[in-house]
Parts: structure tokens; sequence; C-alpha cells
């Protein structure tokens, strides 16, 4: 660990968020950066994707994988 930035820190902005996020998994493709989270709420259990440009400021995109499932992660390589 390099820097804590703990005035980037992401919180809950969606109805599917309500109870919570956890388990990001960040992923940098070409430029951009990439971070999958579990979201957590009474309506849904879901994998939702944030997107940035520099890593600290992140932008939430929407739901990606609309159930339960924790082992979601982008690949960095092509395939």
């Amino acid at each position: 660990v390099e820097q804590v930035h703990y005035d980037r820190i992401i919180a809950p902005a969606a109805s599917y968020q309500a109870y919570g996020i956890e388990d990001a998994r960040i992923s940098k493709i070409g430029d951009r950066w990439l971070m999958t989270t579990c979201s957590v709420s009474p309506e849904r259990q879901c994998t939702a994707l944030y997107t940035s440009e520099n890593a600290l400021d992140w932008r939430l995109e929407g739901i990606v994988l609309d159930h339960q499932n924790k082992d979601m992660l982008i690949f960095e390589g092509r395939i």
C-alpha cells in the first residue's frame, strides 16, 4: 500500500445497494480502470460495475450481473 485515500471512498448510491457494497475487484483495461462489487439490498444481490480514468474517482455504471454470485471479475488480458 502506497497511500490510503479515505476522501475517495465509494458508498452505496443506488437502491440495490441499500445494505451495502463489498468484495471489490479491480482490473485495468487499456487506460481505463473497471471495478466490480457485490451489492446487497432487500430487493436483490447483484454485481455492479464502476469505472474510473485514474483509479481514484469512481463512477457507478449499474448492474452487470443480476443474481447472487461473488465470483466475478474482469480479465485484463486478451483471450
